[in-house]
């Protein structure tokens, strides 16, 4: 069997990472779940707990998911054949060899992707130090001092949606480029799920202590 030419390795690629964000499981599913907790916590704050304690370890557990997901995607080089940053070397090192729609792909979208990744720096240390330390494998200090995390690999929620959406963005620059057109999401189909499950339960529990 042939070697794939860096067109249909490139592609062959895409196809991959797009499937990671695109698909029923993917990156933009749990984002737009995890961003719509935020969201209503943003407007009640830990009122929203006392709506349904439950949804504490929901919002916990999604939290984990998205920083799992970008990890994923994010791995260092070394640690990873999959990982965006080596896709952006490839197709780097392949710009003559890979054609898009419109013409050329220019090996200056893939430093400007880089660039675009390497101002969230600091997040994707902390995505990957919760990952390694905590997550994966329990280190000794946060076994014994589970707070000294926060100040290691502090984690912002908004910070790590914007990381997301980064992503996103890249990866649907590429998605269009190579066919002219992206790949259809239900993001804002699961953000309404979410939004009509927080208000369901919020009706619920007025109306209990309207009983009580």
């Amino acid at each position: 069997m042939s070697e794939p030419t860096p067109q249909e390795d490139y592609e062959k690629r895409l196809r991959r990472f797009v499937v990671m964000v695109h698909g029923q499981e993917g990156l933009i599913a749990k984002l737009a779940i995890f961003r719509e907790v935020v969201r209503h916590y943003r407007e009640r704050g830990d009122g929203l707990w006392e709506i349904s304690p439950p949804l504490y370890f929901f919002a916990r557990a999604m939290q984990s998911d998205v920083l799992l997901a970008l990890a994923r995607i994010l791995e260092e080089k070394k640690r990873s054949w999959g990982n965006l940053e080596k896709f952006l070397d490839f197709s780097a090192a392949n710009s003559g060899r890979i054609v898009w729609k419109n013409g050329q792909f220019s090996e200056a979208v893939a430093f400007k992707h880089k660039s675009a990744l390497a101002a969230h720096s600091d997040i994707i240390a902390s995505i990957r130090g919760r990952r390694d330390k905590v997550i994966a494998h329990l280190d000794r200090k946060y076994f014994f001092d589970p707070e000294a995390v926060e100040d290691d690999f502090p984690l912002e929620d908004e910070a790590m949606i914007a990381l997301a959406n980064e992503i996103i963005k890249i990866l649907h620059e590429h998605e269009r480029g190579v066919s002219d057109s992206w790949s259809f999401h239900l993001a804002e189909f699961y953000q309404i799920g979410v939004d009509n499950m927080i208000r369901s339960l919020e009706d619920i529990a007025r109306q209990k202590k309207r009983g009580a």
